[in-house]
Parts: structure tokens; sequence; C-alpha cells
């Protein structure tokens, strides 16, 4: 007979394993439509298992790709300066750090809560707009790899613990783009 620890230690052991394996069932979902003008019109649709990108990203073994890691040895582009602007930027609480109005168009980037927001919107055509919501915790697992190295897989893991649904959204006169995250294995979105 299961004495009181022994059954509490089993139900707990249950909980863990339901929620992990309800975390491992949520997919990414790209979805692409275009209508240019003269074209027949194209669909793309892309649905991945958050589980099998957490797979894939450590055995993938490439002269800059490694467990999960890339490594950015570019000169132009310096990971460890980046990791210390996003540092900066994240200790200044909510602000709007970029904010450029013209005639034509508008974009905003800012940290909001949680989330690192990207949008744009173009005055002449209504219908062109950029809506980028990424998690805080998402660019702070991207960051913490070593050296000049960005944490992919850190990152996928953290957007799966985010409960964050939709994360680009681009849409334009002959297209449209759509990638979000959710527990349906098709793009029912």
């Amino acid at each position: 007979m299961l004495n009181k620890k022994s059954f509490l230690l089993i139900l707990l052991a249950s909980f863990i394993a339901i929620a992990a394996q309800a975390a491992s069932q949520q997919w990414v979902h790209l979805r692409v439509d275009s209508t240019k003008p003269g074209h027949d019109p194209e669909k793309v649709k892309i649905n991945v298992p958050v589980a099998l990108m957490e797979s894939v990203l450590p055995m993938v073994q490439d002269e800059k790709i490694e467990n999960g890691k890339i490594r950015l040895n570019d000169h132009d582009l310096d990971v460890r300066q980046l990791r210390k602007i996003w540092a900066t930027l994240k200790d200044q609480g909510d602000t709007e750090y970029m904010s450029v109005e013209t005639n034509d168009s508008n974009i905003h980037v800012k940290k909001q809560g949680k989330f690192l927001l990207v949008t744009t919107e173009d005055k002449e055509h209504s219908k062109n707009q950029v809506d980028i919501q990424i998690p805080t915790a998402v660019v702070d697992a991207m960051f913490s790899g070593n050296d000049d190295e960005l944490n992919l897989l850190g990152a996928v893991q953290a957007l799966r613990d985010s409960g964050v649904k939709d994360i680009i959204s681009v849409k334009s006169d002959d297209a449209t783009v759509h990638v979000w995250i959710d527990e349906n294995n098709s793009e029912a979105k």
C-alpha cells in the first residue's frame, strides 16, 4: 500500500509529465499568402512541432552552428556587444527606443511589459503593416550563449514557455505573412 509521501511524489511526477507533454505538443506555424498581380496566388504553410525543433537543433553541426548555438564571427556583428546593448535596454524599463515618422510610414521599436515590439505602418498603403512581438525572455535566452554565441535552442525553449501565440504578422498589398505558436498540429488560425 502506498504511503502518503509516495502518493504525493507519484502525483507530482504525474503533473510534471502532463505539463511536459502539453508543452511538447506546441507547434510553430508559418503561413505566407502571396497574391502578386499577374501571378497565380501562392500559399506556403509550414507547421513544425516545437519538440522537433528542440530535438534537431542540438544535432545540427556546422562550422557556425553547434549544439543549438550559432557562432557569429562576423566583424560587423559582435554578439558580446549586442548582449551588452540588450542588457542596457532591458534595464531601462518600458520605453520607446526608436520612432521614425515620415510622410510615408511610421516605425516604432519599444519594450513594453515583457515584450520587445516592432511595428511599421505604411501611410500610403494602409494594408502594409509589420507587427513583431518577441517576449523579452526569448531575447534573454538567445543571448545566454557564451562569448560570440547565440543560443537558438534556448530561444526556442523560452518561446515555448512564454505563452505567446502571435509572433510575427506582415501585411502588404500583395502578401501576408503570419508566424504563431499554438497547440494545433495544423494551421487552423
